[in-house]
């Protein structure tokens, strides 16, 4: 299975110390070098995140310029940034089975393009499916701490779908 990820569903797991769960549902994750980049610039944490996840592979894109098409595209003035535009462009250069990803302007041009995506309420519903997230709602409590948004509506939707609504 190829995976490309953005770098958003990476620092989100991180926060939440759920970072584990990836190599365990995808095995490998390929990210960009503008994705592995953003992440550095988290400082000290982001470096270690990169040097510990041995199942990260930073991955040159072939070309750059589907990336910098990507990064030119508004849509309602807001464009995609280097990250995002680079993340799509390697998911399709490498026709990957999923690209992970939670930016909406990211996910839309991405979608428009026929990549399958997931963000990281995917991610955890996908590891509480297969066993590896007893509960889904203290990663999700997890993550609102950390700063993450999710609706109430979302949250109730994914806490009913983990058969888990209260």
């Amino acid at each position: 299975m190829i995976v490309v990820s953005d770098a958003s569903v990476l620092i989100a797991l991180a926060r939440v110390g759920r970072l584990d769960m990836l190599p365990t549902l995808f095995g490998r994750v390929f990210i960009s070098r503008a994705v592995a980049q953003e992440i550095e610039v988290g400082g000290k944490a982001g470096s270690e995140l990169l040097k510990q996840a041995a199942w990260i592979h930073i991955i040159d894109l072939q070309s750059q310029a589907l990336a910098e098409e990507l990064s030119s595209l508004h849509r309602n003035n807001v464009k995609l940034d280097k990250g995002e535009a680079q993340a799509i462009a390697l998911a399709l250069e490498l026709d990957a089975d999923y690209l992970l990803i939670d930016e909406r302007r990211g996910r839309r041009v991405a979608e428009s393009l026929g990549i399958d995506l997931i963000g990281v309420l995917g991610v955890l519903a996908l590891a509480k499916r297969k066993g590896l997230l007893p509960e889904i709602r203290p990663a999700l409590d997890a993550l609102l701490r950390a700063g993450f948004r999710i609706s109430n509506d979302l949250y109730r939707f994914v806490l009913e779908d983990a058969d888990e609504a209260s």
